[in-house]
């Protein structure tokens, strides 16, 4: 059979990328009309949903409109689609969760609105309110607001991306047309709250709705005939060319490099236009001329009811849950896992870290142990998003300026922390730490730390490998794992990691870690292969695969051939699946789940082969990494996966994903159709991030 055959005979176990990301962020904005979920968190997940949506536009719609206008683009090679026609797909089903948004919206508010939490309209302020609104306006707003007019000595303003701005008709007289554009300042206040802390009731107002209503102050001269709250959307999609400074016209080193990018980023084109209004728009004369200006078709057009900018809902939570804390999570402290010399634990046994049930306490008292430790030679270690007041930055630094040999490895493309992780390798450069800043035309996302010491014994090294980034702040709020060792072959994997990371070429000497471009993939292959051959022998077969996201085409056709011979396989997948299950004969024997709850699900584990427990040597093979199942991580990055060689660690890591399996609160299942449907509770209630506090 030809690879075309098999590809048609195949295809309809695809789904689209772009398809199955609006289903995920669909469950996240599910999140916000969740009874089980407290009323200001669901608010919460209003706002995370509306920001997930912004970045799809700016990553997802702006890469595939950069690819529509390439000539001999191939399609995508699951579902056959040409990026035209997954733009168009994108833009038709993302335009419905504006009106689940809406309907959402308005249950919330009224149900915060019984606890004397109340969103209020310009009309719906009392007298004494009104006049506090009015000189917050004067005071705080109109210093910062800049009104622009747009004629023919007035061009048309730059429209800074996500920041809500107020568009206006104006007329001078009854011949002549102007429009307007307000920026809504933004590093003012996000709303404006009325308390009676005698009733513990809170009236609030968002400073968009101030400027709308206030802003005809500013055009005293015009008669102001309509406006809109309006917000663009632009095209965040840059290309970073690695092997720039082969040119020799170029001088610059490679942070300066990335510092123009970023620039240039908040000039690209827009790829969304959005305005809020209670009545269809569309074709009001300026929103059409807003469309032309800006280069956008009518299909890129998006209305909402509800707000369109949820800066307002963070600052609201935090005044609103001071009165009522009920409205919000309830704080669970995270337990420490090991206290003392943690290296002296690790020559007896591995550690194993499950955020945020663990504190990363553990992790920074390794470090901290690391630096001040007389015979630590090195520590070297590879970043990719963190807090942006690090602890750990401010180890590496002191290990640095004690005269430790320090290797940071700062992926200065993690997009959108790009800022961030510049600043924060600056400050390690100026300590004399040694940073690297990634591998030319690859992405580090790996999540190693390696120790060496030096002692009586001779030289030891101690490894942490993670699934998560080294981030205090993340570490509170994502599920994560990591694996503290002294494993004499998994440390000498990471010390050839780092080597291949200093000389600026991958290595494939590898003995126990998969390390993507070169071992990860292949290894990953062979295990799914393995389960195969075992199905097919007549003694079954298992796979259970944790991650964000699944594209890669060759991990699918393996897993649904695996299927087809018998091997039965859970895959836990938060975000993208681009695999459809329940195709009969095809991917029958997969099932797929999505986690979405109080915390980001951000683990990876990998699990081949049978729980049987009685034979040893048929314990299951078990991995945690970095690495999601997509091609971007399995070729176009340096990721790391490595074994679970405890016993224990791999039963408990078991234990939890047969945990998240057995949820029928958080969790939701992949029908045939590629949509999801919430998993029943029908007995007793399993809540899987709230029982693994438990664990």
């Amino acid at each position: 059979m030809s690879s075309e055959q098999k590809n048609k005979r195949t295809r309809d176990i695809y789904i689209a990328r772009e398809t199955s990301w609006l289903r995920f962020n669909e469950r996240v904005l599910l999140q916000a009309d969740a009874d089980e979920v407290p009323l200001l968190e669901r608010l919460r997940f209003a706002a995370i949903f509306t920001s997930n949506l912004d970045e799809f536009f700016m990553v997802r719609a702006g890469s595939l409109s950069d690819r529509a206008l390439l000539p001999d683009v191939p399609p995508d090679n699951k579902t056959g689609l040409t990026a035209a026609e997954q733009l168009n797909d994108l833009y038709r089903d993302a335009r419905r969760l504006y009106a689940l948004r809406d309907r959402i919206y308005e249950k919330l508010t009224s149900l915060l609105a019984e606890h004397g939490i109340v969103e209020t309209t310009w009309n719906e302020l009392s007298k004494d309110e009104k006049k506090q609104a009015k000189q917050f306006f004067k005071k705080e707003l109109a210093p910062l607001t800049s009104p622009y007019i747009i004629d023919a000595h007035h061009p048309f303003p730059h429209l800074e991306n996500k920041l809500p701005h107020i568009l206006l008709t104006l007329h001078m007289d009854e011949e002549k047309t102007l429009y307007g554009i307000v920026p809504v300042p933004q590093n003012a206040p996000k709303l404006l709250c009325f308390k009676d802390e005698s009733s513990a009731s809170l009236r609030y107002i968002s400073t968009v709705d101030i400027v709308y209503h206030e802003i005809d102050e500013l055009y005293k001269r015009y008669s102001v005939k309509s406006k809109f709250v309006i917000k663009v959307t632009r095209n965040a999609d840059i290309a970073v060319v690695d092997n720039f400074s082969d040119d020799p016209e170029h001088e610059l080193d490679y942070m300066a490099y990335l510092k123009i990018l970023l620039k240039k980023r908040e000039k690209l084109g827009a790829i969304r236009l959005e305005y809020r209004s209670s009545k269809k728009c569309d074709s009001d004369k300026s929103l059409s001329y807003l469309l032309t200006k800006l280069g956008l078709e009518k299909n890129q057009l998006y209305r909402s009811v509800s707000p369109i900018s949820y800066g307002f809902a963070g600052p609201l939570i935090r005044e609103a849950s001071a009165m009522l804390d009920e409205l919000v999570y309830r704080a669970i402290p995270p337990t420490t896992v090991a206290a003392g010399e943690i290296f002296a634990r690790l020559d007896e046994r591995d550690i194993l870290l499950v955020y945020p049930y663990n504190s990363m306490r553990t992790y920074l008292d390794f470090l901290r142990e690391a630096v001040f430790d007389s015979r630590v030679q090195s520590i070297r270690i590879t970043l990719y998003r963190l807090a942006q007041h690090s602890e750990i930055i401010s180890l590496l630094r002191t290990a640095a300026e004690m005269g430790k040999a320090v290797t940071a490895v700062v992926e200065l493309k993690a997009r959108f922390d790009e800022e961030n992780n510049i600043h924060l390798a600056e400050l390690l450069e100026e300590s004399g730490a040694h940073v690297i800043y990634g591998m030319n035309g690859l992405k580090v996302h790996s999540k190693v730390t390696l120790v060496t010491l030096k002692d009586e014994d001779g030289i030891k090294r101690y490894a942490h490998i993670g699934t998560g980034n080294y981030n205090e702040q993340t570490a509170k709020l994502y599920t994560d794992l990591g694996i503290l060792t002294a494993d004499k072959i998994l440390t000498a994997d990471a010390d050839e990691l780092f080597r291949s990371l200093i000389n600026g070429i991958p290595s494939d000497s590898y003995k126990s870690l998969l390390v993507s471009p070169t071992t990860l993939k292949p290894r990953i292959l062979a295990e799914i292969e393995r389960e195969k051959t075992t199905a097919l022998a007549g003694h079954g077969g298992y796979i259970c695969m944790k991650m964000n996201s699944m594209t890669d085409k060759c991990i699918i056709d393996a897993l649904a051939d695996a299927s087809a011979a018998g091997v039965r396989i859970d895959l836990i997948i938060r975000g993208i699946c681009c695999l459809r299950a329940g195709v009969a004969g095809k991917t029958d024997n997969i099932r797929v789940i999505s986690l979405v709850g109080r915390f980001l699900e951000h683990s990876r584990i990998f699990i081949f082969g049978k729980c049987d427990g009685n034979i040893k040597t048929a314990a299951p093979r078990v991995y945690i990494g970095s690495a999601d199942m997509m091609t971007r991580n399995t070729e176009r990055r340096i990721e790391v996966i490595a074994p679970i060689l405890d016993r224990d660690i791999a039963d408990k890591l078991i234990e939890i994903t047969r945990r998240q399996l057995a949820d029928n609160v958080k969790a939701s299942e992949m029908q045939v159709d590629g949509t999801y449907k919430k998993i029943e509770s029908y007995g007793v209630p399993h809540d899987s991030q709230i029982e693994l506090f438990m664990l």
